[in-house]
C-alpha cells in the first residue's frame, strides 16, 4: 500500500539523517569491529557479552572493504608492522581472558593512528598521542565514519522490517486502517529512529522478540507451517542476537499453556515449545560456525597467550588459556551478590575485596549446569560465557536517576524512564486503547500483547541494570499493535469528522517526534537529536540530563556536533574535554586537552593541566558524575564552581567557559 510506503521512507530518512549526524555510540566501536572478526577470522573472542548474530549481520558490507585490517590477528607479526596493528594484535590476545580487552581492540581497528603520523608527531603509541596534535582523516588507517554507516544501514534494514509486522499483525487485528495506525506511532517514534540507525543489538532483538509472538500467535489462529517456521525462525534468532531474549522462553510456555486450556490444543503447545527450542540450539550453534571454542585454534591461542605473559600483569584464576574465564566468572558473581545484598549502597567501594571472596564461593545447581554444558559441549563456549558474563556485571552497575545515584538500581528505574523517554500522544493513545479493548472483551487479543509485555516489565524491574531505556524497546510494538485498535472506534464516526480526525491524529504523533512543547511557547526541537528525547513530563531534552543520562541521552554521540559548534564560533584553541563515549575526539580533529574521566584511549591531564582561561566541554553523563565516586563529582563541582554555562551540543554536551584559574 502506498501509505506503508511513504510511512516506511519517511522512517528510513529520519534514520539515515541521525546516521549521518552523530559520531560512534559507545557499544558500536566494539560490535562492529566483532562482527568483522568473527566473518574474517572464524574467531569469536570479541564482545561475548551478547551473541554474535546482529554482529554479523551489521558488518556484513565490510567483508568486501579493502581499507580494514587484511588478515587475522597474530603475535608472530614482524615488529616492523604498524604499530597499531600490533596494539590490536595484543588487545586481540588478551581479549579472551580480559573481556575489557575488546575496547581496545576496537578503537584500535576504527581509529588506528598510521605510523608516519606517530613519527611525526615523535610519539611511540597511538595511546600517546595529545589530544592538541593536529590529524586529519588520511593520519587513520581507516574511514571509521564510513564503516559505521555502513552497519548502521544494516540495521535500518532490521528497523523497517519491524515496521512491516507492527502493520500486519494490528491489520490482521483490527483492519488496514488499524494497522497504518499502528505503523505510524512506530516510525515517528525518537526512539526507535535513533536505535534503528545504530550498530547495537536492540532493533533486532526487538525486531525477532515480536516476530516470534506475532507469528506464533497467527498459528494459535489457523496452524500453517509456514508461520509455525517463521516463529521457531524468530524465536531462535531472537537468542542468537541477545541474552534477554532468554525471556521468550516462558512467555511462550504461558502463551501455548493458555491455548491448551482455552481451546484444548495441549500438543499444538507441546509441539511449538520443542520446534522452537530446536531452533533456537540449531540458530546458536550456527551463529558461532558450530565449534565448541570461541577461538577458532585454542592451540594458537594459548601459544600467543604464553608470549604475552611478560606484558600482561592479570593472571586469571579458575581458567585455561585459550578458553574464556567460565568459571571465576560463576564464582565472581556470586561473591559480587553477597556483596551487594549486604552491603548494597556501599558495593563498589568493596570491590577490591571481591576478589578475596572468589575462592571462598560454593557454587549452586545453576553454576554447576553450565559447567557442565561447557565440558560436554553442549551449547558454544562463546553462549555460555556470555550469559555468565552478562549475568556478572549485572550484579554491580552504576546508575542515575532524577539526581540519585546507586550502584544496584531501582525497581522503579524502567517505569520512570517509560514515562519520560515516551512521546505524550502514546502515552495516551496505549491508555485509551487498553480501556477501549477491556470494553470491547478482547481477552485474546489482550493476552498476546499484553502478556509479553507484564513479563518482561517485571523482569526488567528486577534487574539491576538501569543503564538505558532501550532496553524497553521489545515492549513498545505490542503497545502500538494495541493503539491499532482506536481505528475500530475511529470507523464508528460519522464520515464527515473521519478524514479531518486522521489528519489531526497524524499530525500530532509527526510533531511529537521533533517538537517537545515545554513550555508551550517555547518547543525545544529533537531533530536530528533523535537519542535525547525526552517527553513534556521531563522538561523535554534540555532538562533530561536531571532525570537520567547514559544511552538515555548522552552515548558519545555528539563529538560531531560539537566540533560544529566551536568551527562556527570560531574557536580554535585546545578545549577542555571530558567526554563520555568511545569515538575518538582526535578523528573529528578536535584539539583538546583530556581531562580526568574523559576520553579513555588517550592520557588524561590532572586539572592542573587544563587550559584556563578557556573553554570546558563534558559530557552529561560525567557532567552527572554516573560513573564516578563522590569524591570525583565533589572535584568536578568545585571546577565548575566559576564557570558559565555558554552552550549545549545536541542535548548531551554542556560547554563551560571558565574566565580564571582556580585557586
Amino acid at each position: 500500500m502506498a501509505t506503508v510506503v511513504i510511512l516506511s521512507a519517511l522512517f528510513a530518512a529520519a534514520v539515515i539523517s541521525h546516521a549521518r549526524s552523530t559520531s560512534a555510540t559507545y557499544d558500536e566501536t566494539t560490535h562492529l569491529p566483532a562482527g568483522y572478526s568473527y566473518w574474517k577470522w572464524g574467531d569469536f573472542r570479541i564482545g561475548p557479552d551478547h551473541p554474535p548474530f546482529i554482529k554479523l549481520w551489521a558488518s556484513l558490507p565490510l567483508i568486501a572493504s579493502h581499507n580494514v585490517w587484511p588478515s587475522a590477528p597474530t603475535t608472530d607479526s614482524a615488529k616492523s608492522s604498524p604499530i597499531s596493528l600490533q596494539a590490536l594484535e595484543r588487545a586481540w590476545t588478551m581479549s579472551l581472558a580480559d573481556n575489557d580487552a575488546q575496547w581496545f581492540f576496537g578503537h584500535f581497528f576504527l581509529y588506528g593512528i598510521r605510523d608516519e603520523a606517530l613519527q611525526r608527531l615523535h610519539v611511540g603509541s597511538p595511546l600517546s598521542v595529545p589530544g592538541t596534535a593536529v590529524l586529519d582523516r588520511r593520519d587513520f588507517f581507516n574511514d571509521a565514519d564510513r564503516l559505521l554507516f555502513r552497519g548502521r544501514m544494516q540495521i535500518l534494514v532490521l528497523g523497517l522490517a519491524l515496521g512491516i509486522l507492527i502493520f500486519m499483525w494490528a491489520r490482521n487485528i483490527y483492519g488496514v486502517s488499524g494497522g497504518i495506525l499502528a505503523l505510524s506511532f512506530y516510525v515517528f517514534d525518537p526512539s526507535f529512529i535513533a536505535h534503528s540507525g545504530l550498530v547495537t543489538t536492540d532493533v533486532g532483538v526487538t525486531l525477532f522478540f515480536f516476530g516470534a509472538i506475532y507469528f506464533l500467535w497467527r498459528s494459535t489462529e489457523r496452524l500453517r507451517w509456514y508461520d509455525a517456521g517463521a516463529a521457531a525462525l524468530c524465536f531462535g534468532l531472537a537468542l542468537a542476537s541477545k541474552f534477554s531474549a532468554v525471556l521468550l522462553l516462558p512467555i511462550f510456555v504461558l502463551l501455548l499453556g493458555i491455548v491448551g486450556v482455552r481451546r484444548r490444543r495441549k500438543l499444538l503447545g507441546v509441539a511449538m515449545i520443542l520446534i522452537c527450542l530446536a531452533s533456537a540450539f540449531g540458530t546458536v550453534w550456527m551463529v558461532y560456525g558450530f565449534r565448541f571454542s570461541a577461538a577458532r585454534s585454542v592451540s594458537e591461542a594459548a601459544r600467543s597467550e604464553s608470549l604475552l605473559s611478560n606484558l600482561w600483569s592479570s593472571k586469571v584464576p579458575y581458567r585455561e588459556q585459550g578458553h574464556f574465564p567460565l568459571e571465576y566468572n560463576l564464582r565472581r558473581t556470586k561473591a559480587l551478590k553477597s556483596l551487594g545484598d549486604v552491603n548494597p549502597d556501599s558495593v563498589l567501594l568493596l570491590l577490591p575485596s571481591v576478589e578475596q571472596e572468589v575462592p571462598k564461593v560454593r557454587l549452586g545447581l545453576l553454576d554447576h549446569g553450565i559447567l557442565a554444558a561447557a565440558r560436554h559441549h553442549i551449547l558454544p563456549e562463546g553462549y555460555l560465557f556470555g550469559l555468565a558474563h552478562t549475568n556478572m556485571m549485572a550484579q554491580v552497575r552504576p546508575s542515575f536517576l532524577l539526581g540519585r545515584y546507586s550502584s544496584r538500581g531501582w525497581w522503579y528505574y524502567f517505569p520512570v524512564a517509560f514515562l519520560l523517554k515516551t512521546p505524550l500522544v502514546v502515552l495516551l493513545a496505549t491508555g485509551a486503547a487498553v480501556g477501549l479493548s477491556f470494553r470491547r472483551r478482547d481477552g485474546w487479543v489482550l493476552t498476546f500483547l499484553l502478556l509479553p509485555v507484564g513479563l518482561y516489565v517485571i523482569a526488567s524491574m528486577s534487574a539491576h541494570i538501569n543503564i538505558g531505556h532501550r532496553h524497553l524497546l521489545p515492549v513498545y510494538p505490542f503497545l502500538y499493535v494495541l493503539c491499532g485498535g482506536l481505528a475500530v472506534e475511529w470507523r464508528k464516526l460519522n464520515s464527515k469528522l473521519q478524514r479531518p480526525l486522521a489528519v489531526v491524529t497524524l499530525l500530532a504523533i509527526m510533531l511529537g517526534s521533533v517538537l517537545v512543547f515545554t513550555p508551550p511557547w517555547r518547543p525545544q526541537w529533537i531533530y536530528p537529536h533523535y537519542l535525547s528525547y525526552f517527553n513534556e513530563l521531563a522538561g523535554g531534552p534540555r532538562q533530561g540530563y536531571r532525570r537520567l543520562v547514559d544511552s538515555n541521552l548522552d552515548w558519545g554521540q555528539d563529538l560531531k556536533s560539537l566540533k560544529t559548534w566551536l568551527t562556527k564560533r570560531g574557536i580554535n584553541e585546545p578545549v577542555n574535554l571530558c567526554y563520555f563515549g568511545t569515538a575518538d575526539p582526535r578523528y573529528y580533529g578536535i584539539p583538546h586537552v583530556n581531562l580526568p574521566g574523559g576520553y579513555p584511549f588517550e592520557m588524561q591531564q590532572d586539572f592542573s593541566r587544563a587550559r584556563v582561561p578557556g573553554y570546558v566541554a563534558i559530557s552529561a553523563t560525567r557532567l552527572q558524575g554516573t560513573y564516578s565516586f563522590p569524591s570525583g563529582r565533589a572535584t568536578w563541582e568545585h571546577f565548575l564552581s566559576h564557570a558559565q554555562l555558554v552552550g549545549t551540543v545536541g542535548y548531551s554536551i554542556f560547554v563551560y567557559h571558565v574566565a580564571s584559574p582556580l585557586h
